[in-house]
């Protein structure tokens, strides 16, 4: 079948309609499925199945998916190696055959590779390899491929047996039927379908399906008290434990007086483990062909641009394949995470029982689908009731010798994306586990002294005699070491920290510490027994024989030969961290009994330490005792301020529970908080809420803490974000010590300062945190069916889900949780239908007009539009320019549009025809709308639910706006080209909108920005434009609202729809236009595209700002040294790049020494702020240095226009630390400065690097020295696109056009001016020029002729030694200056230092003209010509007969584009007619009608007001140039000296008034009346 048409850019055509019901037709044939099928539009992508009419509608408006080449959805076969056809051979080609069946047995098995027996040989008898009989694995097969194959009753086209079977079991997983259920229902089914139905009898007969296809576990005894496991060899036969003793049964026999098991039946274990083969799980998601290509994408789709998206961006991951790389070689080799917690599966604390599930992750896959249930694989279940503790190792031994199976051997597997065998090996990249389990796991007890796992014995504890307790205040010790904080024992602990922070122990470390300090393993048998022998471990009580560690063991990971190598073995669980952080702030400043950890014991303790006095205990008069409120706890007035704001906050769908809920106001009293309520109180809520509640100094602490939990949750983060933020983390917990008691500092509030050194090791949290572990608990929770026996339940019921997960990717309709659509689904694809209703002309309008503002396709046009506005109005600001093309562009494009179709040589966009014209009048109304991960609803419904789903902003070019959804449009511009649009209530960007002391944004929607419904209004956006935002009631009141962003929940788009936008080409009036241009070159690197619908998405990365400046800089990253990269030579002149083991770098730059020490140095300044002197040139280095740091300034920002303004402020800052008395003035100046030298930090990386390099296909690998590696990468890739060698092309086009370079070198101008000043030297400007220049250049010797040449016409000779004589003839031979710099003083210099004013005649030829044009207006005085008149009068008969200016306007447009008007007035012919209208500026005459008294406009300045370096703004071209002929205005034709006014003034809004001393025009003007 032809499928060329798939491709066909328009489908509007009519052999496109008849392809299309060509394929209906053949795909409604070829399979009944109750009238439906999948539909494979670009939107639905063959996820959905839908009626014919519908997917007809589908395909016609979003196109035909293009990569579903093979219709196999839709009843095309594909050919598997022959697999299908040689089931055809063994159950006979009549059979009834249902092809996803057979392919789900055949990948299920991993029977899908077999190749198809060679038809020549088929009748031979050796060729068959069943010929010597099926054995035991191939009658399995063959007994489900004939389930597969045969119906389901004779007759039936719908179902076989076989995918009846897994529809109804996949049912009854879904909705948890019983066991009993199901059993009825198949017994219902058998009675009611027709005879000969193949039906299981029962679920036990029919979940055997699950053994079948693969799916199986086995279970293995164990000693009660986890002290061995009964298997392998001899350990099998035993009846009790060798360890303990303990028996390996359960006694029956409660008085003891029979042999265990002896006429009781048979012995149940008294404790199990029951083990999930890894080896087939991972084996099967290559073996399906659903899965085995995105088992690649983190190699093939990733992309690499230094944000931490996916694990694979993660220094752990590249350093993992950096030291295996033979392992690394191949993209399939899986790297897996393991988790571990223990649950209660009956739900109800009553019932004492825990069970310990060991569960992996492979972290091949995308991030949509990592981390989610069905790619989370059970591999161990331990029986309970008692968890096993340190002993888990116990019950991980057959899982580890499986890893290292996997790694040292493999396994064989197919991959059915590239149809071939391979050696399959996985290995371990760490563990996630919270606290208490990360000791389990570990070895290394997290309770006690040295309680923090990371800082190990270096851990910094105090105890507390009175809250007998750890305390972990020691945030100081990691500060830097001149920090002010190091040297205040006042407000910390009475102490002066001198000491340096704990280094960070590599696996290599730990092993060694482990192994000298004689810690034994609790798997193997001989250390069990020793631990048997020695008893339980005692603490110590006498201190030089107490230990210096809290290693329990050694744990059975080191088994693996590359755990020690891992750079990252256990992760801190972000999740558990961040809940008890969150529940001892909410305690401590709501004073919660129980829960505070202000108290008397904590007072006590402060008495103790000898500090903060006025919290300590007091005693009265009586003799009783008291103590004062902190002030980090709230007062009653302050408590209802803030319990009132939690409930009244109404939080988006889908971000956490009802938290107002979760108040008590009359109890002042918060509880029942879950984990997620907890990250969104401590994020957003408690640092909103508490600002009228608390002090100042409190408030700024939680609000910094909440910031950096922000900024470590993020789903995109770099370096340079987790880099500030570990910096500020440790300025935050100094900070808080200074507020909060001892006691406050659990184990859980010092932890924070390892959380941002992980993060930037091992990427992004959401791979790494417990949040999905935990929901996946709740899941085996839900599998509980016989509470006698949970752990078998729970293995059965995974079995059964984990095998219909599989299932389902093979059978059209069936949804389960691998491919259950989104919660929230978007709506791009056009779905829904909507409300329809009539548009009115002011809305039609407003829609119009933004949607032709911000649509890809128009952006040429309004380009040429606004370069049209400029020339017809070359004078007018860009307000008013503005102004013209906000209000004409429509027309214009209209007009344009059926101009170029007129042409006919110009093949024109379906798009931009559609967009000619206004959309359609009928459209349709919408309630609610999904983009981007977001869901948002309109106000009037909104208001009526308990979450908050109306919040919209749009960032302006410089102002954010905020407003509230009302009204949710669907408009259609033709069948292909529709749009949704928002229109909201927005509040007004400067009286309505703005910034608490503690940079909060607050709106006040009682101030809008649109009161009436005008044509000139904009309240509508694109929904693609619309960001989610949500508002929270002010403490303050006063209907101000504090406004808190939302975070998409789609991770889609995140990952691989960067979008580019539409560059803004005017500054609009009203609402800025949105900016689109990249900042980053990965945004320049993603693909994008124009989409009809206008849904595209675009992220933004989140900053990590605090509201005081950072204390600390950044630290280098605190891991184990990483191999070097290869590097790049820099390349000798004219000659062949080196091999890259030649490296030849720049040499050291030394700057200023003292940069940073805390000496101040001292600069000279001139009188234009450019520093000179001896230390000049020292500066300009240091400030070289500081560019050149890519984590600071990154080498990929697109220009410097991009870099952070903080960035920027964070240089000036430090500029003015370092110098002494520094001028303010010198900020523009260093900014500058700082700009050139990074464009040239760049511009030598790219010619010296990538060009003599750019064809060796590892050049991204091949990193330069001194250059980050991720940079690097980004860099390469994008200095190969066809815009950078474009941009590089145009570069070298204009340095060619620039003249002779100049040879200053590292010295400015301003210091060689100031040296030739020293020493006597002529400093003007040719003087400096020429000092710069080698004078054997003939370009230079050309330049220093001509200038003596005309330096010696200057009269009288006196005038020749003059500076600005000299200056004048140096510009006359080279030029004037350009905007915005001065030659010879440098580009950081601008105009206005060098000239305050601007010269007012500069050319002779100039005055002459001024001359002509004051001779022209005389005349015009005092004589004009009567033709004139009469044009007047016959406008007045013109206006008389209804003929106005619409003619006159239209048929000025056609005559621009080049063609004859459609209807000639006759003064288009006779300028004796024109009408005054003409005369008018074009605002007015467009399209409106004049007014009953109407003058001419005023005339221009007179020349000696306007910069002489152009002709006046009267003149038209033609009369600029007769008048410079010097021909008096009598000569000139009436047609010209009717341009003389016809030629617009300044459209300023409020022009110059004339001199008193230029002529009185004002007699010009004409009454009509």
């Amino acid at each position: 079948m032809d499928k060329s048409w798939i491709d066909w850019g328009t489908r509007c055509s009519k052999p496109y309609y008849e392809k299309l019901d060509e394929f209906l037709s053949f795909a409604s044939a070829s399979r009944d499925i109750s009238s439906r099928i999948y539909c494979p539009c670009r939107k639905c992508e063959n996820r959905d199945l839908f009626v014919i009419d519908i997917v007809r509608e589908h395909l016609r408006d979003n196109g035909f998916w293009k990569k579903y080449k093979i219709w196999e959805k839709h009843g095309e076969s594909r050919d598997y190696d022959g697999s299908l056809h040689r089931e055809e051979v063994l159950l006979g080609s009549d059979d009834y055959m249902d092809v996803d069946m057979v392919r789900l047995v055949q990948e299920a098995l991993g029977t899908a590779h077999v190749a198809r027996p060679d038809a020549e040989n088929g009748g031979e008898e050796n060729s068959d390899p069943l010929a010597g009989g099926p054995n035991e694995s191939t009658k399995e097969f063959l007994k489900l491929m004939k389930g597969a194959n045969q119906p389901l009753y004779p007759g039936s086209k719908k179902h076989t047996a076989l995918s009846f079977i897994v529809r109804i079991l996949e049912a009854k997983v879904s909705n948890g039927w019983s066991d009993t259920s199901f059993k009825d229902l198949l017994d219902i089914f058998e009675e009611s379908m027709p005879e000969g139905v193949n039906l299981p009898k029962s679920y036990n007969e029919a979940q055997k399906l699950t053994e079948d296809l693969g799916f199986t576990y086995y279970t293995v005894d164990a000693c009660p008290n986890s002290c061995m496991l009964f298997r392998n060899g001899s350990d099998a036969d035993l009846n009790n434990c060798l360890i303990c003793n303990a028996s390996r049964w359960k006694d029956n026999d409660v008085d003891g007086g029979l042999e265990l098991g002896s006429g009781l039946g048979k012995r149940r274990a008294a404790k199990q483990a029951r083990y999930f083969p890894l080896k087939p799980r991972l084996q099967r998601l290559f073996m399906s062909s659903k899965t085995a290509t995105l088992m690649r994408w983190h190699a093939e789709k990733r992309t690499a641009d230094g944000v931490f998206r996916h694990p694979a961006d993660s220094h752990a991951w590249k350093d993992f394949d950096s030291k295996h790389s033979s392992f690394a070689a191949d993209i399939r080799n899986v790297r897996l995470g393991l988790a571990s917690d223990g649950f209660n599966p009956f739900r109800t604390m009553t019932i004492p029982h825990s069970t310990w599930p060991v569960i992996l992750v492979p972290y091949n896959l995308p991030p949509t689908l990592l981390m989610k249930q069905p790619y989370i694989y059970l591999s161990v279940l331990i029986d309970g009731p008692q968890a096993p503790g340190d002993k888990i190792d116990v019950y991980l031994q057959p899982l580890i010798e499986e890893l290292k199976e996997l790694w040292e051997e493999g396994v064989p597997t197919f991959d059915a994306s590239s149809n071939q065998m391979f050696q399959l090996y996985a290995g371990l990249l760490w563990t996630i586990n919270d606290f208490p389990a990360y000791a389990n796991l570990s070895g290394w007890s997290t309770k006690g002294e040295y309680a923090c796992p990371n800082c190990n014995s270096e851990t910094d504890s105090v105890w507390l005699d009175n809250g007998h307790k750890w305390g972990f205040g020691s945030s100081r010790r990691f500060s830097p070491e001149d920090h002010k904080y190091r040297r205040d024992a006042k407000s910390f602990n009475g102490l002066r920290e001198y000491r340096q922070a704990p280094p960070t122990l590599s696996g290599v470390d730990l092993l060694t510490q482990i192994q000298s300090n004689g810690v034994i393993t609790q798997y193997k048998k001989e250390d069990m027994l020793t631990r048997q022998e020695m008893g339980p471990e005692r603490p110590e009580k006498d201190p030089l024989k107490k230990k210096k560690h809290n290693w329990k063991k050694k744990s059975i990971f080191y088994e693996l030969p590359y755990w020690q190598h891992n750079l990252i073995r256990h992760n801190l669980d972000v999740m558990h961290v961040e809940k008890n952080v969150c529940d001892n702030v909410l305690g401590t400043i709501m004073g919660a009994a129980g829960k505070t950890k202000d108290n008397l014991r904590s007072r006590r303790d402060l008495e103790a330490m000898g500090i903060r006095k006025q919290y300590h205990v007091k005693e009265r008069e009586d003799g009783t005792k008291y103590f004062e409120p902190a002030d980090f706890e709230m007062k009653n007035d302050g408590k209802d301020k803030f319990l009132l704001a939690l409930s009244q906050s109404r939080m988006p769908d889908g971000s956490a529970s009802n938290i107002a809920r979760r108040v008590r106001l009359k109890g002042r009293t918060i509880g029942g908080l879950k984990s997620h309520d907890n990250h969104t109180l401590l994020q957003q809520l408690i640092p909103l809420c508490i600002r009228s509640s608390l002090p100042k100094n409190v408030v700024e602490g939680l609000i910094d803490l909440g910031k950096f939990f922000k900024v470590l949750c993020s789903k995109l983060n770099c370096a340079a974000d987790l880099e500030e933020a570990r910096s500020r983390i440790i300025v935050t917990l100094c900070d808080l010590e200074k507020i909060f008691p001892p006691s406050f500092f659990d184990v859980m509030e010092h932890l924070p300062i390892h959380l941002a050194e992980e993060a930037l090791i091992a990427g992004a949290v959401q791979f790494r945190w417990m949040y999905p572990i935990e929901r996946y608990l709740l899941t085996l929770k839900q599998y509980v069916r016989q509470r006698a026996h949970p752990e078998a339940s729970i293995a059965n019921g995974y079995l059964m889900e984990e095998c219909m997960n599989f299932c389902s990717q093979y059978l059209k309709d069936m949804g389960c949780k691998s491919n259950r659509p989104l919660r929230r689904k978007n709506d791009e694809d056009n779905s829904k239908k909507g409300k329809t209703f009539l548009l009115s002309d002011v809305t039609r309008t407003q829609i119009h007009r933004w949607v032709l503002f911000h649509t890809d396709a128009v952006t040429p046009y309004l380009k040429e539009h606004m370069s049209t506005i400029k020339n017809q109005y070359p004078n007018a600001n860009d307000v008013d320019v503005a102004r013209i093309h906000f209000d004409e562009f429509a027309d214009w494009f209209k007009a344009h549009v059926s101009f170029l179709q007129n042409m006919g040589d110009v093949s024109l966009p379906e798009e931009i025809l559609a967009l000619s014209n206004p959309p359609s009048p009928s459209a349709a109304r919408l309630k609610s709308y999904t983009s981007k991960g977001h869901f948002f609803r309109v106000k009037s419904v909104d208001n009526k639910r308990t979450r908050q789903n109306s919040g919209v902003s749009l960032q302006g070019d410089t102002l954010p706006y905020y407003g509230r959804l009302t009204e949710i449009i669907k408009i259609s511009y033709s069948i292909d080209i529709k749009y949704v649009l928002f229109r909201c209530e927005w509040a007004h960007p400067s009286a309505g909108v703005k910034k608490d002391p503690f940079n909060f944004t607050l709106v006040n929607f009682r101030r809008l920005l649109y009161q009436n419904d005008r044509v000139r209004d904009e309240p509508f956006i694109l929904a693609s434009q619309a960001h989610q935002v949500w508002y929270i009631p002010d403490p303050s009141g006063e209907g101000w609202l504090n406004v808190s962003e939302v975070e998409s929940k789609d991770f889609s788009h995140v990952q691989f729809d960067t979008s580019d936008e539409m560059e803004s080409v005017v500054a609009m009036l009203g609402k800025k236009r949105k900016v689109g241009r990249p900042r980053h070159m990965s945004e320049f690197l993603s693909p994008s595209g124009s989409t009809s619908t206008h849904n595209g998405s675009s992220s933004s990365q989140s900053s990590y700002t605090s509201i005081r400046p950072p204390l600390i800089p950044p630290a280098p990253l605190p891991s184990p040294p990483q191999p070097t990269p290869s590097t790049l030579p820099l390349p000798a002149p004219n000659a062949q790049p080196q091999p890259t083991s030649n490296i030849i770098s720049r040499g050291h730059n030394k700057g200023i020494p003292e940069w940073n020490t805390g000496e101040k140095v001292n600069i000279m300044f001139d009188s234009k702020f450019q520093p000179v002197g001896e230390r000049a040139t020292q500066l300009k280095s240091q400030l070289g240095k500081i560019v050149r740091d890519g984590r600071r300034i990154p080498l990929t920002i697109m220009d410097w226009k991009s870099v952070d303004d903080k960035v920027k402020e964070g240089i000036w800052n430090e500029v003015k630390t370092n110098l002494v008395d520094v001028p303010e003035g010198y900020k523009p100046v260093c900014l500058k400065s700082c700009n050139y030298l990074w464009k040239d930090h760049k511009s030598k990386t790219k010619s010296n690097y990538f060009v003599p390099n750019k064809s060796n296909p590892e050049l991204s690998s091949m990193v330069p020295p001194n250059i980050i590696a991720d940079q690097w990468t980004v860099l390469v890739a994008y200095w190969n696109t066809e815009d950078a060698k474009a941009i590089a092309t145009r570069n070298s086009i204009n340095r060619e056009t620039r003249g002779p370079s100049h040879n200053t070198g590292r010295k400015n101008f301003a210091q060689l001016r100031y040296e030739m000043e020293q020493s006597g030297e002529e400093s003007d400007k040719f003087s400096v020029w020429k000092k710069t220049r080698k004078e054997s250049n003939p370009e230079v010797a050309q330049v220093i002729n001509e200038y003596n040449r005309k330096l010696l016409l200057v009269r009288p000779v006196e005038d020749q030694k003059l500076t600005a004589v000299k200056d004048r003839v140096f510009h006359d031979v080279i030029g004037e200056d350009g905007h915005g710099y001065c030659r010879t003083y440098g580009s950081t210099v601008p105009r206005n230092l060098v000239y305050p004013q601007e010269p007012l005649e500069t050319a002779s030829n100039n005055d002459h003209i001024a001359k002509i044009t004051e001779e022209v207006t005389e005349k015009l005085k005092e004589s004009f010509d009567k033709k004139l008149e009469d044009a007047i009068k016959m406008l007045q008969a013109q206006i008389a007969n209804n003929m106005d200016c619409t003619i006159a306007q239209r048929g000025r447009n056609t005559i621009a584009h080049g063609l004859p008007p459609p209807s000639v007035p006759q003064f288009f012919h006779n300028p004796s007619s024109l009408p005054v209208s003409s005369l008018l500026p074009l605002p007015l005459s467009a399209g409106r009608s004049p007014p009953s008294s109407l003058p001419l406009p005023s005339p221009p300045p007179p020349s000696s007001l306007l910069p002489a370096s152009r002709p006046p703004p009267s003149l038209s071209v033609s009369a600029a140039s007769v008048a410079a002929s010097s021909l008096p205005p009598s000569l000139l034709p009436p047609i010209s000296r009717l341009r003389l006014l016809r030629s617009p003034p300044s459209l300023s809004r409020s022009p110059p008034p004339p001199p008193p001393s230029s002529p009185d025009l004002r007699s010009l003007r004409f009454n009509l009346c």
